[in-house]
Formats: structure tokens, C-alpha cells, sequence
């Protein structure tokens, strides 16, 4: 499960601040875009516990989710307990509490960017579409690979605060990582000697991850540049 839950973040949580830095920067009117860096800060700030309950309200039997599924017709489902969408709420919810304090750095290099590159793509005729693509992109490129290499050092390392406060009995099959492991073995269960060998494999597999990515990024053509040395 630990392994499947991070290769989703990786797909979809880790481009996602990415491209909100890219969709903010491309607002011209000032005000309107303080406003939805503003709020997209606020999940950042709020303690999980109080998150999942925000959460359980809405996709309860009664929230805003469930009335969504009626009015067109579905069989509504209770998200949070139900096994198969559990880990796409994982990856939702994910998103929703981090893309904009992720997006920060990214604006950060954004801001940059000399604004003559930009004045001299429209003089030769390229929109915006491929100003962010052949400029912005490429802009963030060292960025985006140092911090995907320290996403890859974490693989085996899932969101403890946030997986506790959603799943349940219910859902272990599909949500239970190394951390809920650790915990239930060693706490709940008093199995400290199975909680510390699970604890020391994580650790070690994910030094290993580490090197084994970071050797890749040393001996590829391409991207080599951004390895760590």
C-alpha cells in the first residue's frame, strides 16, 4: 500500500503545485491573484484532525457529495468508507491541503525569470500557451528535479497525520501504511520488536531508494546537471 499510495502523489500530487504556479503566474490582475494565493495557503495551516472532519462531513450521508450523487441519477457512495475511492480521496485531499504552499518555490524561481524572454516571444508570435511551455517550463526544470528527487527519497514515507485521521478498520486493506503499521503493531498491540524491524526496513529501503535515483541522475545525458553531489 505504501508503495502505491506514493506512486499516485507522485503522479498526481507532486505536478499539481507545479502547474498552479504556472496558472497564477499567468494572471495579470494583481488583487484576484493575491487573493487565490491567500486561499490557497489556508489548508496548509489547518491540523489534519480538523481536516478529516471537514472532510467526513462532506462525503457523509448527508454532505454536499451525497446530494451531488442523486441529483444526477448515481448510487451515492460513501467515499470514506468505501475501499475502492478511499486512496483517490487520499490523493484529493492530498492535493487540496498542499498545492499552494507547494506552489510558493515554484513562484518564487517564476518571479525570476528575466521579462525580456517573455517580450521577445511575442515578438515572434508565441501565445501565452507556449511562453509558459518554452519558457516558464524549462525555467523551473532544476527546481522541479531536485525536489522530485527529494519526493523520491520520502517514497516509502506516506502522510502518517493524514492517513490516521481518515482511515478506519474498514479500509485497512487498501490505506495501511508502514507508519499506521508501526503504530498499530507497537502501540496497540505492544509489539515493539515487530514495530522497530518494520521501522529500520522502511528506513533502509528508502536510503537505498535514494541511491539508486540519485546514481541515475548522475549518469543520465539529460539531466545529470540536477543530480545531487
Amino acid at each position: 500500500c505504501t508503495v502505491y499510495l506514493s506512486f499516485l502523489r507522485i503522479v498526481f500530487q507532486f505536478p499539481a503545485p507545479i502547474v498552479f504556479a504556472l496558472l497564477l503566474n499567468e494572471i495579470r490582475f494583481t488583487p484576484f491573484k493575491r487573493a487565490v494565493q491567500s486561499f490557497s495557503y489556508f489548508p496548509h495551516f489547518i491540523s489534519w484532525v480538523l481536516l478529516a472532519g471537514i472532510i467526513s462531513q462532506i462525503v457523509n450521508t448527508y454532505g454536499p457529495v451525497f446530494w451531488f450523487f442523486e441529483r444526477i441519477g448515481a448510487e451515492p457512495v460513501h467515499l470514506i468508507n468505501h475501499a475502492p475511492t478511499f486512496r483517490g480521496l487520499l490523493v484529493v485531499t492530498g492535493i487540496w491541503q498542499s498545492v499552494g504552499w507547494g506552489s510558493i518555490i515554484y513562484l518564487a524561481a517564476l518571479s525570476g525569470i528575466d521579462p525580456q524572454l517573455y517580450e521577445s516571444a511575442q515578438l515572434d508570435g508565441a501565445g501565452r500557451l507556449r511562453q509558459a511551455l518554452s519558457i516558464s517550463l524549462p525555467s523551473l526544470a532544476p527546481m522541479i528535479f531536485i525536489l522530485f528527487l527529494l519526493q523520491i527519497a520520502s517514497l516509502l514515507q506516506e502522510s502518517w497525520e493524514q492517513i490516521f485521521n481518515l482511515y478506519h478498520p474498514t479500509v485497512y486493506a487498501v490505506a495501511d501504511v508502514f507508519e499506521t503499521l508501526i503504530y498499530r503493531a507497537g502501540i496497540q498491540d505492544g509489539r515493539f520488536e515487530y514495530a522497530t524491524a518494520v521501522g529500520l526496513f522502511q528506513n533502509a529501503a528508502g536510503l537505498i531508494v535514494l541511491l539508486i535515483f540519485n546514481a541515475f541522475l548522475r549518469r543520465s545525458r539529460d539531466y545529470g546537471a540536477f543530480a545531487l553531489w
